[in-house]
């Protein structure tokens, strides 16, 4: 199963952020928002697990 897309429309920066660039701080900028935009996000998916257990024993079994 996936959902679908979700973007984010209409990004507006913060008066923080405005400021460091206004006033060509761009390494603290960088080192507080980063440098990675996330305009979407995709949801959803399946995980699937086969697990597999061993025994030499009654005893054993009981124990797992």
């Amino acid at each position: 199963m996936e959902n679908p897309l979700r973007m984010i429309h209409d990004v507006i920066l913060t008066d923080s952020a405005k400021n460091l660039l206004q006033n060509g701080q761009s390494t603290r900028f960088h080192e507080q928002f980063g440098d990675y935009f996330v305009q979407g996000i995709k949801t959803g998916g399946s995980y699937y697990v086969v697990l597999e257990f061993t025994s030499r024993s009654s005893e054993e079994q009981r124990n797992i």
